[in-house]
């Protein structure tokens, strides 16, 4: 990365140009921005043997990663026209702080009021996983999501490869129908999406207030 900001503007005005392409006159990528090397990543004080135990990260070029990050992080006054307030999941500034923060502050509040406070933590296992990335794009169109913008994200993971490497060696290219990328930026957004959907669908299923 610190090579890629050191080239010379006229570099990056021609890396614009395909962008630029794909965005407004429906080019297709390059093959070459949309093959990924996948490691298998251990997870934390997890048996090494077990397959499901192992966090698939997607290492893309840095070229899309360029295009995804720049895009995303100008997308944030969008998010927060349609995120939920209570939602600061995935939203620039926020964090876990600011949900473990009030919660604190209730329970205090509810011990020393001799109250009732319930709730439940659910962790939603392998969920990037699960997150189909052409029903998240559709949904986010549904928000606002400019229609160049989702086209271009659609046709980047209809052309995406994956190659997959264990333990030094590396197999041919991959293409997989379901789960999004880790690490991208885009992902975060595609995530996010699908994760206030099932909110607010839990919030009105349970009947219960949520914190305001």
């Amino acid at each position: 990365m610190s090579l890629f900001k050191r080239l010379p503007p006229q570099l990056f005005h021609w890396l614009c140009v395909p962008y630029h392409g794909i965005e407004q006159c429906d080019w297709k990528w390059p093959v070459a921005l949309l093959g990924g090397n996948l490691a298998m990543i251990p997870k934390p004080k997890a048996a090494a043997a077990k397959p499901l135990d192992h966090r698939p990260l997607t290492i893309m070029p840095l070229a899309y990663r360029l295009w995804s990050t720049t895009r995303v992080r100008q997308s944030s006054s969008w998010l927060r026209r349609w995120v939920p307030t209570r939602v600061v999941g995935g939203l620039p500034g926020c964090g876990p702080e600011d949900v473990w923060g009030e919660i604190a502050l209730r329970v205090e509040v509810s011990l020393e009021e001799e109250g009732l406070l319930g709730g439940v933590s659910t962790d939603l296992w392998k969920f990037f996983d699960l997150v189909h990335p052409g029903l998240a794009l559709t949904l986010l169109r549904r928000v606002g999501m400019h229609p160049r913008l989702e086209k271009a994200v659609r046709s980047a993971y209809a052309g995406m490869t994956r190659l997959v490497s264990v333990d030094g060696c590396t197999g041919e290219p991959v293409r997989t129908a379901q789960a999004i990328l880790q690490e991208c930026a885009f992902s975060n957004v595609l995530q996010l999406i699908v994760g206030v959907c099932w909110w607010l669908y839990v919030e009105q299923a349970a009947k219960v207030a949520a914190f305001c």
